[in-house]
């Protein structure tokens, strides 16, 4: 029985681990208007996965979510660390 309740557990903590991402941020002015805006170069390749990751956390930089932007650049990061 405690051995179910484990499996119960765990399986419940991966579910709630699987958060959705939010929908898209919208930028109707932008906090930092003379940031040039970033670019992914073809030359790296991007995965459409990765490049909407960045176009994401370009539009939370500009909204002000800095904290939103910072988890989008890392987790590119994370699946793709020759990116940058």
């Amino acid at each position: 029985m405690r051995g179910l309740v484990r499996v119960a557990v765990v399986v419940m903590a991966g579910a709630a681990a699987c958060a959705v991402n939010p929908p898209p941020v919208v930028v109707t002015a932008p906090k930092y208007p003379d940031f040039p805006a970033l670019v992914v170069p073809a030359s790296l390749n991007p995965s459409p996965a990765i490049a909407q990751r960045h176009d994401d956390a370009w539009r939370r930089l500009q909204s002000g979510d800095l904290g939103g932007a910072r988890r989008d650049y890392m987790a590119i990061l994370q699946i793709q660390a020759s990116f940058y």
